[in-house]
C-alpha cells in the first residue's frame, strides 16, 4: 500500500514536471492530481526537489538496468552498443522534458536542487557510465 501512494505521488509529479516543468509545478497540484492529502506527500518525500530527484533516481536506475540486460545478452558488442545507443534515444526524448529551465528567479532552488542531484544522481550516471565503458572494452 505504502509503496502504491509512494509510485503514485512519483508518476503524477513526473507527469506534471514533463507538461508543466518543476518550478512551475507545485506540491499542491502533485496532491490534487494523485488524490491524497498534502501531509502525504510529506510522509514520503521532503520537498518538491526530493520527489524530482526520486523520479531521476528511479528513471536511471531503470536505464542502468536495461544496460545490464543488455550486457548480458549474447550479442557482439557492437550490438550491444547500437542497443544501448536506441534506448538512450528513446529515453532521452522523455528525460529531456523533466530537466528544467533555471532563470535568475528560482536560481536558489535550482542551487539545492543541483546539490540533491549531485549526491544522489551522479553516483548513478557513474554507474552506467562504467557498464557502457565496460561493454567498449570487451570490444577493444
Amino acid at each position: 500500500m505504502k509503496k502504491d501512494i509512494k509510485e503514485r505521488i512519483l508518476t503524477t509529479a513526473m507527469r506534471l514536471f514533463a507538461r508543466k516543468g518543476f518550478f512551475e509545478t507545485t506540491v499542491d497540484e502533485i496532491c490534487r492530481s494523485a488524490k491524497i492529502a498534502k501531509g502525504t506527500v510529506y510522509l514520503y518525500f521532503k520537498d518538491k526537489s526530493d520527489i524530482y530527484i526520486a523520479i531521476l533516481e528511479n528513471q536511471l536506475n531503470s536505464a542502468l538496468k536495461d544496460l545490464k540486460l543488455v550486457h548480458s545478452k549474447d550479442l557482439t558488442n557492437t550490438e550491444k552498443l547500437k542497443s544501448i545507443a536506441n534506448e538512450w534515444l528513446t529515453r532521452s526524448i522523455e528525460f529531456q522534458r523533466l530537466f528544467p529551465m533555471v532563470s535568475m528567479e528560482n536560481i536558489n532552488q535550482a542551487l539545492k536542487l543541483m546539490k540533491g542531484i549531485k549526491q544522489r544522481v551522479f553516483p548513478i550516471i557513474f554507474r552506467i557510465i562504467s557498464e557502457i565503458s565496460d561493454i567498449i572494452k570487451e570490444g577493444i
